[in-house]
């Protein structure tokens, strides 16, 4: 029967059949990778925690939250709709331990605002924190904490 229709089909029809099931087959890859990848980074730890930070003082745009295991292996960065960061600068994720900020990593920001990031983590947080900072990054805070969360 599959036979009969793909012999009878024109090759417009037969090439977009085709993208289409290699559509679908890459989305349902790509949701178990992702799912597969969330799992391993940091949501199979029972301990997890998650905070979002607040814009306050700053009245920063969007959203930023935080997810990290207890154990002090790993986080998340996950942001949405911040605004694009001033030519020659990069958003930067702080770790707040002991009240010493400690720079976690340069975040690589797309085009619609948003931010991912997995960072390895060797202290409990008291407090998570995004700066915006000269490109490459700073050893330490150079200005105001767009965002704050206390862990």
């Amino acid at each position: 029967m599959v036979t009969r229709w793909w012999r009878g089909t024109s090759l417009r029809a037969k090439v977009t059949g085709v993208t289409v099931a290699l559509l679908v087959i890459g989305l349902f890859a790509a949701g178990i990778g992702t799912l597969a990848f969330l799992r391993n980074t940091l949501i199979a730890n029972l301990d997890a925690q998650l905070v979002s930070l607040a814009a306050g003082d700053s009245g920063a745009d969007g959203t930023v939250k935080v997810a990290w295991s207890s154990d002090g292996e790993r986080a998340v960065l996950i942001a949405d709709g911040l605004a694009v960061a001033p030519e020659g600068s990069v958003y930067e994720l702080w770790l707040i331990a002991g009240g010493v900020p400690q720079p976690m990593r340069v975040l690589q920001q797309t085009d619609d605002g948003t931010l991912r990031a997995v960072v390895d983590i060797d202290d409990a947080p008291e407090a998570w924190g995004v700066t915006i900072e000269p490109a490459g990054g700073s050893p330490a805070p150079t200005g105001e904490i767009l965002f704050l969360g206390t862990a």
